[in-house]
């Protein structure tokens, strides 16, 4: 199936709505003069959509600079602020935002300490290894015996 622009999409849901509306607000109206509407806002919608894609719109030149860290950690406790009333809640939001938050984004976009192998030296290794090597070949029998031994007398 073809992709259909966003733009072709909206234009035709109009023209389906027009033709809605006008066929509902004008029943005893006839076919020919319902047609002629038709082509005539068809052709009027096209173009608009001429002159709109000639011109170019600001927002295409816009560019957006990144928030300096100190204006990233105003917006932060603003941001905390306006969530609550409670400082010692809006102080815990904004202590999360700095520090766990960043982490995760981290994390998620790859660019973690441990994916790029800045994490101690344990949790890298855990990383590249298999599961299986790290707690060798007898594991699963060692937490079975554990996991359904008799219980314990006291």
């Amino acid at each position: 199936m073809a992709k259909v622009s966003k733009t072709n999409l909206k234009n035709a849901v109009r023209e389906c709505l027009i033709e809605i509306l006008e066929e509902g607000l004008s029943g005893q109206k006839d076919t020919n003069e319902r047609k002629s509407l038709m082509r005539e806002n068809t052709n009027r919608s096209l173009r608009k959509k001429a002159n709109v894609e000639k011109r170019s719109s600001v927002y295409d030149k816009m560019t957006y600079a990144s928030p300096s860290p100190e204006d990233q950690l105003e917006r932060i406790a603003e941001s905390a602020r306006q969530m609550t009333d409670d400082p010692i809640l809006s102080g815990i939001f904004a202590d999360t935002a700095k520090t766990t938050l960043q982490e995760q984004v981290q994390a998620e976009s790859g660019k973690g300490s441990i994916a790029s192998g800045r994490g101690d030296r344990a949790a890298v290794e855990s990383l590249k290894s298999d599961p299986s090597e790290l707690f060798g070949s007898d594991v699963a029998n060692k937490w079975a015996s554990l996991a359904f031994a008799d219980p314990a007398k006291k």
